[in-house]
């Protein structure tokens, strides 16, 4: 059932999610799973989906460059093929991907890669740079290959799974719906809202991602430092064939990934600009932004550099120490943030949403 109407009576919840970005929408996917006579909400302050999911570039790699992030990358990529077996009209394919690499640093991120597939491949440079001459290695470059990436051909994995969640018995989604505090009262949480709704539940998962400190309530645990970082990928416009790979350059942190569907290629790479609001309207993509993603294509791809001028523009959140934030409050283990995915949400948010609701075990 979905409730769009923010000012309506108290009611009492086994537990309730804010955020029904993927992280939020996974975390009601496995709560209901685990715990079928739970009665669950799931609350945003817009549309499921919407914010950084509806913008991420929905990309499940096998890597992780820190140890939980790996574990994390693992367990979601686990989880992804369990979730596309369970419904297997969700818009995600396979992608061939090949890794550029100078042969320097090849060894370390083969070890980051979970897919025990992944190897050092030097013997296919040649086909590939017949494949695609276009394509430059530089000096002293390796390739990587055979491990399974995937991608969202649509940016609707969230909405599909939310549906599915609100098609069960004792599942609410709600939408347009902004908590702005909560408190704990009588054994259980009270999430207000600000139209003057009230929710209890006895348990708590905020994912509500770049809005994390939004919503007033307890402080956490390990009261890790976050910071909102923009985010730009830009679409350029130059239409890929259906079997073309992903290019991912781990020297740069940067990726080339081919969306057929929708006739462009996605260039993503690290931007450094911090501490920005979380609000999609107020970011725009500047002249920094153009240079520094034109100069790594020219470095790979350079016939793509000039195309390099519009694309999309969001946020997200980032711990200090790089890692995703599990945390449960202080003194009530029964609120639990989950999130600061740090651009890589979707490719961990089954892992994050499942350790958060394995948290209250």
């Amino acid at each position: 059932m979905v409730e769009t109407i923010d000012n309506r009576e108290a009611r009492d919840y086994d537990l309730a999610i804010i955020g029904a970005g993927i992280i939020g929408v996974c975390a009601a996917w496995y709560a209901r799973s685990q715990h079928p006579q739970w009665r669950i909400v799931l609350i945003d302050q817009g549309k499921v989906g919407g914010g950084a999911t509806h913008y991420s570039a929905s990309l499940d790699l096998p890597y992780g460059h820190t140890p939980l992030r790996y574990q994390l990358a693992e367990r979601s990529h686990e989880l992804y093929l369990q979730l596309r077996k369970e419904l297997p009209d969700l818009p995600i394919k396979d992608l061939i991907f090949y890794g550029i690499v100078s042969a320097q640093n090849a060894p370390s991120v083969l070890k980051q890669i979970t897919d025990s597939n992944a190897t050092l491949s030097p013997d296919i440079i040649p086909a590939l740079l017949n494949d695609y001459p276009q394509l430059i290695l530089p000096a002293g470059t390796t390739i990587i290959s055979g491990a399974a990436a995937s991608q969202a051909v649509t940016n609707d994995v969230a909405d599909l799974l939310a549906e599915n969640f609100a098609a069960t018995p004792g599942s609410s989604v709600i939408e347009h719906t902004k908590v702005i505090k909560v408190k704990s009262a009588d054994n259980k949480f009270e999430l207000q809202t600000s139209g003057g709704g009230c929710y209890g539940s006895a348990r708590v998962i905020q994912a509500t991602g770049p809005w994390k400190n939004e919503i007033a309530g307890p402080a956490f645990l390990t009261g890790q430092n976050t910071r909102v970082k923009k985010i730009v990928a830009f679409h350029i416009h130059h239409q890929p064939k259906p079997t073309d790979p992903l290019f991912y350059f781990f020297d740069d942190d940067a990726f080339l990934m081919p969306k057929y569907e929708a006739g462009y290629w996605l260039f993503s790479f690290k931007c450094d600009h911090w501490d920005v609001l979380p609000a999609i309207e107020t970011l725009h993509i500047d002249n920094t932004d153009i240079e520094k993603a034109q100069g790594i294509l020219q470095k790979y791809y350079p016939s793509f550099a000039p195309l390099c001028t519009q694309g999309r523009v969001f946020c997200d959140l980032y711990a200090g120490d790089g890692d995703p934030v599990i945390d449960q409050a202080i003194n009530n283990s029964n609120y639990v943030f989950a999130g600061a995915g740090a651009g890589s949400g979707y490719r961990l948010a089954p892992a994050i949403a499942e350790e958060a609701v394995n948290s209250f075990l």
